[in-house]
Parts: C-alpha cells; sequence; structure tokens
C-alpha cells in the first residue's frame, strides 16, 4: 500500500478508498469544510493512549532548570487561558500567522474543547499538566513489548512534575 499525503480537503470527497489520520479534532474540520462524512478510529479506543509532552534533555534540564520553569510555566498559562476562550490566543495567533481565518481558529478551538484535549476530563484545567503513573506505566509496557523501546528503565524517571507546584 502506497501513501501519500493529502494536500487539499477535496481530495477525499466522493473517495470512499482514501484514508486521512490526524489528531481527532480533524474529523469536525473535514466535515465542516468538505462536508465530508467521516469515522473516527482512536487509539486510546484500542488501549494506547500516550501524553502529549514538552521534551528536552537531562543534560538541558540540568544546566538551565530557571529556563525549562518558565517554559512550563509558559506553556500551562498558555493552555488555561486557551480553555477559558479562545479570543486572545486567537488574536495572537491571527497576527503570527495571517493565514489562519477567525472561523476555521474558532472551529478547532471547540473541537478541541469538546474533545477534553486540553484540560481532559476535568473541565475546569485543575488537570493542566498531570501525569498519572499508571498511564505511563502502561505505556512504558507497551512500547517495550513492540520493541519501541529496547532497552528496559523505571518509566517514572521518563518524566518530571517538579515544575508544576509554580505553575
Amino acid at each position: 500500500m502506497k501513501c501519500r499525503r493529502l494536500m487539499n480537503v477535496a481530495e477525499l470527497r466522493g473517495r470512499s478508498e482514501l484514508r486521512a489520520a490526524g489528531f481527532r479534532h480533524v474529523r469536525a474540520v473535514l466535515r465542516q469544510a468538505g462536508g465530508i462524512e467521516t469515522r473516527v478510529l482512536l487509539t486510546s479506543d484500542a488501549g494506547y493512549s500516550p501524553y502529549r509532552v514538552i521534551c528536552t534533555t537531562r543534560d538541558f534540564l540540568a544546566q538551565h532548570p530557571e529556563i525549562v520553569a518558565k517554559f512550563v510555566r509558559a506553556s500551562l498559562k498558555g493552555l488555561a487561558r486557551l480553555s477559558g476562550g479562545p479570543q486572545g490566543t486567537h488574536d495572537m495567533i491571527a497576527t503570527l500567522n495571517p493565514a489562519l481565518n477567525a472561523q476555521w481558529m474558532e472551529f478547532t478551538w471547540r473541537a478541541l474543547r469538546d474533545g477534553h484535549f486540553v484540560t481532559g476530563d476535568d473541565p475546569s484545567g485543575s488537570q493542566l499538566g498531570q501525569m498519572n503513573s499508571a498511564r505511563w506505566n502502561t505505556m512504558y509496557a507497551q512500547l517495550l513489548d513492540l520493541k519501541v523501546i529496547g532497552k528496559p528503565f523505571d518509566p517514572s524517571t521518563a518524566y518530571t512534575l517538579q515544575f508544576l507546584a509554580s505553575k
């Protein structure tokens, strides 16, 4: 099977043999943009639910903890602001990328909000940045079993929550 990148939503219209992969909110975008009926197969429904994380090296973390702390705080502040309402965020995005129109940004924000992609299951935002060790252990075991991880290690060493207290 040959895979190629679709660059236009119109390519999917009327072509049931084509498939598109992406984040769940893409379904809503496709439906709105092209009236395309979609079906979503979530990897989490199959038991794989990875975190979307911010990565750095141990060396950078050790040498520049203040930069990491500022980056984490800014990221959490931005996510909290976005979850509370998109207008200020959308205004900034429009300034930085005028190609994105307000209708598309609003539509995407609603899909992210309604799918609990930013806040998780608690819409208050109190869980922003939090991680669950059981979820990490499950993901670690899956990746080890699939040989994506070549050498066993303690999965609790793969992440830190040390910068969350100062959000």
